[in-house]
């Protein structure tokens, strides 16, 4: 099963049966255009020999001479690496999708008053001498030093 391993932003790892890549420096999460990478492909057969390519996934042309290069330096079939390449540029896709959400400025909970809170709020609010209380709780929880006490109205 295919799996993309994210732990290290800078140095992807992305295992696909006996195919694995390496996908150095990471990925960009601006330009949702273009999908450059830099790749570092190893067969599990042979770890030996490993084909380092880099390209945008996004185009065609660099995708197909990569499948076709890595096959044959690989030993591999053009299938295999095919469904892999496709697969991970999915994944990649994904992960990109997830960090680009999670830096999204979160939105405060609304909170929402129980019922005794409303009702509480509301005889505050209503009670005469409003303001004066209001500056009196506000002195008392210290927010304004060197309060004297004297409220003005």
């Amino acid at each position: 099963m295919a799996k993309l391993h994210t732990d290290n932003p800078e140095l992807l790892l992305y295992l696909d049966g006996k195919l694995h890549i390496t996908i150095l420096g990471g990925i960009k999460l601006t330009g949702l255009d273009r999908l450059k990478v830099t790749l570092k492909l190893i067969s599990t057969d042979n770890r030996q020999n490993a084909f380092r390519h880099n390209l945008d996934l996004y185009n065609s042309i660099q995708t197909e001479q990569l499948i076709e290069k890595s096959a044959e330096a690989l030993d591999m079939s053009t299938a295999e690496i095919s469904t892999a390449i496709s697969r991970l540029t999915t994944g990649l896709e994904d992960y990109r999708a997830e960090r680009l959400e999670a830096m999204k400025p979160k939105q405060p909970e609304k909170r929402t008053l129980t019922e005794a809170e409303r009702k509480a709020a509301l005889t505050y609010l209503k009670s005469p001498d409003l303001l004066v209380r209001t500056k009196q709780h506000i002195a008392a929880s210290g927010i304004i030093a060197g309060y004297s006490g004297e409220v003005d109205q």
